[in-house]
């Protein structure tokens, strides 16, 4: 898993094809790890079957998860990646689009969505906190987790200076368990 995570972090994405239609979710991503070919294309696959159960259960995370980062972020030429970056020996890449929505009554709203995929290459838990990677939640901000191979989101209120509700400050982290890997979508 943090092989394919890291290679996608770092551009992996097979030959871009002419002609690509963007809603079509199965179209030109490859990678070849040890263990699993995955393709967008065709799904993923194993090398060699029978295949360890952990493998599978990593690979079948990753194949569920591909769909919802693709499209709208990881093979969108019209996404920014804005980083990729290596925190304390934690591997991310960093997707971020900006989006029209109607609101009602014919006006309309541009919010942020920002994709964080990231991998421990570390043997132990590794906690990074969000804004280390230029990721800031504002107000009414919310996250959906579309990956979770041992990676979870922790929110926490850490008491700052001040007096009364100004010295409570939301602190976000993003907690990776040894050789864990995370996908977050950020809408803000």
């Amino acid at each position: 898993m943090v092989q394919s995570i890291i290679s996608i972090n770092h551009g992996a994405k097979g030959e871009k094809k002419k002609n690509l239609n963007l809603k079509n979710p199965f179209f030109f991503f490859t990678h070849h790890c040890p263990f699993f070919f995955v393709s967008l294309k065709i799904g993923i696959i194993a090398w060699d079957d029978p295949t360890p159960h952990d493998i599978k259960s990593s690979a079948s995370l990753l194949a569920l998860a591909l769909p919802s980062m693709s499209v709208e972020f990881i093979l969108n030429p019209s996404v920014e990646m804005r980083r990729v970056m290596v925190v304390d020996s934690v591997d991310f890449g960093v997707w971020m689009t900006v989006v029209e929505r109607e609101r009602g009554g014919g006006t309309s709203m541009r919010t942020t969505r920002v994709l964080v995929l990231g991998a421990n290459m570390n043997e132990s838990e590794v906690m990074i906190e969000l804004d280390r990677l230029g990721v800031g939640m504002g107000v009414g901000g919310q996250v959906e987790q579309v990956l979770d191979s041992g990676a979870k989101l922790v929110v926490d209120q850490d008491e700052g200076e001040g007096e009364g509700e100004d010295k409570k400050k939301t602190k976000m982290r993003l907690m990776f368990t040894p050789l864990g890997s995370g996908g977050w979508i950020f809408d803000f």
